[in-house]
């Protein structure tokens, strides 16, 4: 059984990232500094495959993608971009 998150926080599971924010998902009071945390596991096809990451978002304070524990994009100015900003793309 999983403890419960602390008071301010929250943890769910979904299968869509479309228009995630702190109140659809947790009932959040507020849309202001807030972070998120996404861990996503996905199967690889065979080596010399290519993939692409597009992660389309709209931060205020910028943001890092970490794959494998290596940080592949960061970018610490804003981001607003109705949804559409491609910094944190690779």
């Amino acid at each position: 059984m999983q403890k419960p998150s602390p008071k301010g926080y929250c943890e769910k599971y979904f299968t869509s990232l479309t228009s995630i924010s702190n109140r659809r998902l947790c009932g959040g009071k507020t849309a202001r500094n807030i972070g998120f945390w996404y861990k996503i596991t996905f199967t690889v096809g065979k080596d010399g495959d290519n993939y692409e990451f597009r992660l389309p978002n709209d931060f205020g304070k910028g943001g890092v993608t970490i794959l494998d524990g290596q940080i592949m994009k960061k970018f610490d100015r804003d981001m607003w971009a109705s949804g559409k900003a491609t910094q944190l793309n690779f």
